[in-house]
């Protein structure tokens, strides 16, 4: 290669021409003002938007791009030992599609009431079969040997909303897909064995909404709860899974605090994260049966609170819980029953914070809107600093994360 001249410099301008020069010329002014001012903090924030690249260099130029032209900040997400997304600024994202192994499922598509697909991650792709079933379909994870799973073809039932006379209630919420420290919990309270199986005879175990979302076991988690309802009605107890505003959100389209290792598994198996929660899933039609609100004995459980709003419109809790399954069968926002629209705004069951809008509780306004349910007072998992407790009954908090 022949080495930069005086004369080729010269030449090379030459060949450019006046337009030429002018044009490069400002380019380059240009972009040291672009520079100089992003610098200066003069550039604000650009608004929200996706960016997809590839690896390695495509990244790189494309967070130098956006940082000069004034998105402020980076912070990378990583599984494992691996960058798979970037986060610059105003919540634009950078996607690393470097080779990734994941541990996640299994996922149970069904195909008819005699077929069901099964996915599970164990590596960079997917495990894929099909069951065949007759009233139920029976199999092994392929990714965690020891592992099996026995589900009925049929969707299960919605369960009552009001039980009496239970002997013993734990109650927790908030898990938010950390499966370790869900299943420490349980242990430590007697509620599982060391085996992870039902050890709390006829007590009732109560999840009070917010399981999903924000962590990277949320499968396990979900699946965990789903086990543990069988074994726990086969051995005279509960387990009641209350829905809260995030498994609303998820099983509505909102995936805003999904981790991004769901991102990874959707778009390996060729779908998006809502449908691997769909009503033709084995965890998405279950979900659909949960309610959102319940009373066991005195306690009325709900993952939100019982607003004025929603205690005027006179509803017993069956008609509440069948509210919300209506909402959940249609998208985000496709809803004109005011009755549906109250039970997912911010007064209804799910999102209802108005208890403690100041340090202290507002002890009148929960009585009054919990009298019309026949309870005196009711635990509230989005709004209160720590589970209430009864004679016989244990409560269980979770850190926020």
């Amino acid at each position: 290669m022949d080495p930069i001249t005086p004369e080729l410099f010269q030449d090379s301008l030459e060949a450019l021409g006046p337009l030429g020069i002018l044009l490069l010329g400002t380019l380059v002014v240009g972009t040291c003002i672009v520079v100089g001012l992003r610098l200066a903090g003069r550039i604000p924030p650009t608004p929200f938007r996706r960016y997809a690249t590839g690896t390695g260099l495509g990244v790189g130029a494309t967070v130098g791009l956006l940082w000069m032209f004034g998105i402020l900040g980076v912070e990378r997400t990583t599984v494992g030992d691996r960058t798979v997304r970037i986060e610059v600024g105003n919540d634009v994202e950078v996607y690393d599609n470097d080779a990734l192994a994941l541990s996640d499922g299994p996922y149970v598509f069904w195909e008819s009431d005699s077929l069901a697909r099964v996915a599970s991650f164990c590596g960079r792709a997917p495990q894929v079969e099909s069951v065949a079933a007759s009233d139920t379909i029976r199999f092994e994870d392929p990714c965690r040997p020891r592992e099996s799973y026995t589900i009925p073809t049929t969707s299960p039932a919605p369960d009552p909303a009001e039980y009496e006379n239970a002997s013993r209630v734990f109650a927790v919420s908030d898990v938010e897909g950390h499966y370790d420290r869900f299943v420490q919990l349980l242990q430590a309270a007697g509620v599982v064995d060391d085996e992870i199986r039902w050890a709390w005879g006829d007590g009732h175990l109560v999840l009070a909404g917010d399981l999903v979302d924000r962590g990277t076991q949320v499968t396990e988690v979900l699946w965990l709860v789903h086990r543990l309802e069988r074994q726990a009605r086969r051995a005279g107890g509960r387990v009641h899974y209350v829905l809260g505003n995030h498994e609303a959100m998820l099983l509505r389209g909102d995936t805003r605090y999904a981790d991004v290792k769901y991102e990874l598994v959707a778009r390996r198996l060729n779908t998006t994260i809502p449908e691997l929660y769909g009503p033709d899933t084995e965890l998405g039609r279950w979900l659909r049966t949960r309610p959102a609100m319940i009373r066991i004995d005195s306690l009325l459980f709900t993952h939100g609170g019982v607003s004025p709003s929603l205690s005027q419109r006179g509803l017993n809790l069956a008609e509440v819980n069948e509210g919300v399954r209506a909402g959940l069968r249609r998208p985000l926002q496709s809803h004109t029953d005011p009755t549906v629209e109250l039970l997912f705004d911010e007064e209804g069951p799910l999102w209802y914070r108005g208890y403690f809008r100041d340090e202290e509780p507002l002890k009148t306004g929960a009585s009054s809107t919990c009298s019309n349910h026949t309870v005196p007072s009711g635990p509230s998992s989005d709004t209160r600093p720590s589970t209430a407790s009864t004679p016989g009954t244990t409560g269980g908090s979770w850190p926020s994360t």
